[in-house]
């Protein structure tokens, strides 16, 4: 048996070729667009741009996806939440400061749970355990409440933190 084949159509492909330069904006080609996007993102204050540049160039450059992971790793969660989560100016203004607070710090906690999901997910663009690994420990010292990280201190605990050994013993014996 043999694949049919699309036929070809020469509308189809001038399209394509004449609209390929400003889906790209001026770029020859996809692999130029990536590194060019991820010079100019690479000091960027959205954690979001930075992993959006490390997995185009993971995709269309694979020798460099090293080098993408490495710098999405070091330039750490600085800038997590705050591309993310963006209220109209009315709203802004109607908000108290540490609604704001709080609502970026969970944007910001969510993109650092999608970084990791890049950083860890099998088979993916950006797949790299000891990237995951170090990028895990840096959100659990940035949310150090959090239990998806492991945060130091992701437990409430009373004085001694007996309330938190009964809770623990407690919720052992439900399991299944």
């Amino acid at each position: 048996m043999f694949e049919q084949q699309p036929p070809e159509s020469e509308a189809v492909a001038g399209v394509v070729r004449d609209e390929l330069s400003a889906l790209l904006a001026g770029a020859a080609d996809a692999k130029a667009y990536a590194q060019r996007y991820a010079a100019q993102h690479a000091a960027s204050p959205f954690l979001a741009r930075r992993a959006a540049a490390a997995e185009m160039l993971a995709l269309v450059d694979a020798p460099a996806k090293a080098g993408a992971v490495a710098a999405l790793v070091q330039a750490g969660t600085a800038g997590a939440g705050e591309g993310a989560w963006r209220p109209a100016a009315e709203q802004q203004q109607q908000q108290q400061p540490q609604q704001q607070q709080q609502q970026q710090a969970v944007a910001a906690h969510a993109e650092c749970v999608a970084v990791e999901g890049l950083l860890a997910a099998r088979g993916g663009p950006l797949e790299d355990a000891a990237a995951a690994a170090a990028w895990r420990a840096a959100c659990a010292e940035a949310f150090p409440r959090s239990t998806h990280f492991g945060g130091p201190k992701r437990f409430v605990e009373g004085a001694d933190g007996a309330a938190a050994a009964a809770a623990a013993g407690e919720l052992s014996k439900l399991s299944v």
